[in-house]
């Protein structure tokens, strides 16, 4: 079965259960698979496309621009994530979508998936419990960014993105890749990057974390949690 859509099907299981006809009817999905350069615009804000992007490989980011030159990352995608499917159902997609690595894009005809989402019931529940969680967790995010400290707000971040890594099985004995720099978690949490680099040094000196580059080792899991006031349940 093609790998690409074996992907999507694994992720789109977290949110409800698919029966063989259900897997068999996106494995019927026409396809095309483009392998892109980190920092290439996959999508942006406007777009209107004929296509679904899905994340197989890679990692990508979504972020919303101001008009002072300001950025605010509001995403960071994983293999699996469907980049932009709002604009399955909106006229216009409302981000924009940039590849942070080299990356595999798999492209899903929008009529056709539409034409699936009407005809399977559970693929429809699944997809609409999806973007309830992605509306949760943009909540979520408000908060982090308008109520808690500095430090707080950088370990709720990293404790995020390694649960939704951990359920991709993206993790490995309890280490996760953590693409962004430190400028752009900054942007992802209201901070600068000086600011950012303090608190991760604050998080290694408490010997909550450790990290290598790009690689985040989480040395004791409850008490990283407790400091970044996470609780596993807000991934639904």
């Amino acid at each position: 079965m093609p790998h690409n859509l074996e992907i999507f099907i694994d992720e789109l299981s977290l949110y409800g259960a698919l029966d063989n006809e259900d897997r068999e009817s996106i494995l019927m999905l026409p396809t095309m698979v483009h392998r892109v350069k980190k920092v290439v615009h996959l999508a942006q804000q406007g777009d209107v496309g004929d296509s679904l992007l899905l994340l197989t490989s890679g990692y990508a980011l979504q972020q919303k621009n101001a008009g002072n030159g300001n950025r605010q990352i509001s995403a960071l995608n994983v293999r699996g994530d469907l980049l932009n499917l709002p604009s399955l159902f909106l006229a216009k997609f409302d981000s924009d979508v940039v590849a942070l690595k080299n990356s595999e894009i798999t492209f899903i005809p929008k009529l056709e998936f539409l034409t699936l989402f009407r005809k399977r019931p559970a693929i429809a529940y699944a997809l609409f419990r999806m973007t309830l969680v992605d509306a949760c967790l943009v909540r979520g995010q408000l908060l982090n960014l308008a109520r808690r400290d500095a430090r707080t707000r950088i370990a709720h971040f990293l404790c995020h993105h390694a649960e939704r890594m951990g359920a991709r099985g993206l993790m490995s004995n309890d280490s996760f890749d953590m693409p962004l720099t430190q400028a752009q978690i900054g942007n992802a949490t209201g901070l600068t990057a000086v600011h950012v680099n303090r608190m991760l040094k604050s998080l290694v000196d408490d010997g909550l974390i450790s990290h290598n580059g790009r690689s985040i080792y989480i040395a004791k899991r409850e008490q990283f949690m407790a400091a970044g006031d996470y609780y596993p349940q807000d991934l639904h």
